[in-house]
């Protein structure tokens, strides 16, 4: 299939897959077919040829975070024996399951994180937003190890400035050749979890880091993934999702949506392919 036919036929996939989720969300239908589609979406755009754009570092960092997200989006696509063997089960199930009253993350009890956080910063300009950001990173509470790398997607001595002068680690993006596996080589050996920002993200809260590592470290999630609060595709799983413990996965940080994936589809068997964009900033551990 040449790149044409292939670009033309995954638009019709997700064409399909649009209605046949609206549907399942009226009609309540069985959601194996809308999965086989969702997965055929992901073959072809994983086989699909995106060279990246000379000069366009938000390319750049957009496809880290992309990349990140799809490595634990497509081991809980995998991750379930039960499913494939299960059906009438699976199907008595998910109605049993969706009466049933789920709660979210219990942060009550704060419980200082003592492993290596690795924060990394993808900078595109030496800017006040640049510093304020490594500032708020360092008054994060409950998080008793940090380690902040600024990764210059421009090769800027200005970043290079701004990262010596706040004493963090520095990665010139373009001595590394733009490899694309920069994300899960840079960081520290002895990191634990590692977080990846972009530079304008901006909270005014002192413990968002800790929200989203904290249900990693408890092994409640793989994954956590910041959206912006305002962003459509998350408001609109937040809204249709037919599993309510998808709901309770879904929390407010500031003016931010977190989401924490679950580890795999026993028991929330869909999660619209839209969680793979536009997110703000993703934590995860490392292997």
């Amino acid at each position: 299939m040449n790149k044409t036919n292939q670009e033309d036929y995954i638009k019709y996939l997700e064409e399909r897959l649009k209605k046949l989720s609206k549907k399942a969300i009226s009609e309540n239908q069985d959601l194996d077919t809308l999965i086989d589609v969702q997965n055929e979406i992901l073959f072809n755009e994983a086989t699909s040829k995106h060279p990246l754009r000379s000069n366009s570092p938000k390319q750049i960092e957009q496809l880290q975070k992309r990349i990140l997200v799809s490595d634990e989006y497509i081991k809980y696509l995998m991750n379930s024996f039960w499913w494939r063997i299960s059906y009438p089960i699976r199907l008595v199930i998910r109605h049993i399951k969706n009466h049933s009253n789920y709660k979210p993350f219990d942060f009550s009890v704060k419980t200082a994180l003592k492993e290596p956080v690795e924060a990394v910063i993808y900078a595109e300009a030496a800017t006040s937003d640049l510093i304020e950001l490594i500032a708020n990173l360092r008054e994060q509470i409950n998080v008793n190890n940090l380690i902040i790398t600024i990764v210059d997607l421009i090769g800027s001595k200005n970043i290079a400035k701004i990262a010596k002068t706040n004493n963090t680690k520095y990665v010139n993006m373009l001595i590394m050749d733009k490899e694309i596996t920069m994300a899960k080589t840079i960081l520290n050996k002895q990191t634990k979890y590692a977080v990846y920002v972009g530079q304008d993200f901006h909270s005014n809260t002192k413990d968002w880091l800790y929200k989203i590592v904290r249900p990693i470290a408890d092994k409640y999630t793989p994954i956590s993934v910041l959206y912006n609060k305002r962003n459509p595709n998350i408001l609109s799983i937040e809204r249709e999702t037919f599993f309510k413990e998808l709901k309770t996965r879904i929390i407010d940080v500031d003016d931010y949506k977190c989401l924490y994936l679950p580890s795999n589809r026993d028991n929330i068997q869909y999660i619209p392919i839209t969680i793979l964009d536009q997110a703000s900033v993703i934590a995860k551990k490392v292997n």
